[in-house]
């Protein structure tokens, strides 16, 4: 819990003061169970567990950006000098040739910009496609909000991905069911901020509802998504609000939300976690967020990107 939160690039003092309260607590506790405050038992303090008390308090201060991408502690000013150099070396070709610099924000071929640093990727559909009827129920009460009752059979373009704000492409189920591998990272869980509400939710396909749907409203675009279940509120507690474990959305969770709700990639790991009060067990998924992810944001590091055909 309070490591997660001493992860984050920008961090409310409400929280820091909660991450400090909860490392002191494990400090003393893990100090009152092993060490047992005896004299004797000193030399078995162990750094890595005192250092804990500290972190909060030193959170408050910025560490240099070079000493960040030390990566070998047995040598680490050498590390220092080759790294300091090697960002010397780049800076001066860049300054000297500037088409050298990587342009972050270059659009991809027939990708679409929908502004604020959202991009629409491919792939698409190559005709439209009809929904099945929860999807359009869900497309209906969307549209309901621009002043327009759409009767008519709903057929659509699905899109695959879209490029966040801060880099990262979130799927769909559409193209990532397709995949053949197993084991391929899943990317398509997001988490959103809809109407107030933050919520995970996984996304099916993304839509353009006024390229296909006659008479159809101007509306920005859109995603179609199955929302999980809010955690579980005994596994929250229980965790200090570090474990939120929900279950996974069905036909009649269906929703569609403006793609720019979208706040980031998650990922929804698979367990069985037995509840305490409760005495059936089901399949639950517990969500894992990036660490620090406004650290991807302030240095502009972009996740590889696999182009997906049509």
């Amino acid at each position: 819990y309070a490591v997660r939160i001493l992860s984050a690039r920008r961090i409310p003092t409400t929280l820091l003061k909660k991450a400090h309260v909860a490392l002191i607590t494990f400090e003393n506790e893990f100090e009152e169970l092993y060490y047992q405050r005896k004299e004797y038992r000193i030399p078995f303090v162990r750094p890595s567990v005192h250092t804990t008390t500290h972190l909060a308090q030193e959170a408050r201060n910025a560490i240099g950006f070079l000493g960040r991408l030390v990566r070998q502690p047995s040598n680490p000013f050498a590390n220092l000098t080759e790294v300091s150099l090697r960002h010397a070396r780049i800076a001066a070709l860049q300054a000297m040739v500037p088409s050298l610099v990587p342009d972050e924000n270059a659009i991809p071929r027939f990708a679409i910009d929908l502004g604020d640093n959202y991009v629409l990727l491919r792939a698409r559909d190559r005709t439209a496609r009809c929904v099945l009827e929860p999807d359009a129920a869900a497309i209906r009460k969307y549209l309901s909000q621009f002043g327009n009752e759409v009767h008519t059979e709903i057929r659509v373009h699905r899109w695959s991905r879209v490029r966040l704000p801060n880099l990262q492409v979130a799927r769909s189920a559409w193209k990532e069911n397709q995949r053949s591998n197993e084991n391929a990272r899943i990317s398509r869980n997001v988490k959103i901020r809809h109407r107030g509400q933050i919520f995970i939710a996984e996304v099916l396909y993304y839509m353009k509802l006024d390229e296909t749907l006659p008479d159809c409203p101007s509306c920005p675009p859109c995603a179609m998504v199955s929302r999980y279940s809010d955690p579980n509120s005994t596994l929250r507690d229980l965790s200090l609000d570090t474990l939120h474990s929900c279950l996974p959305g069905g036909p009649t969770d269906r929703l569609v939300i403006n793609i720019k709700d979208i706040m980031s990639v998650v990922a929804m790991v698979p367990h069985r976690p037995k509840i305490p009060g409760e005495t059936v067990v089901n399949d639950r998924f517990f969500l894992v967020e990036k660490p620090a992810l406004a650290f991807d944001e302030l240095g502009g590091a972009e996740e590889d990107d696999i182009e997906e055909t049509d």
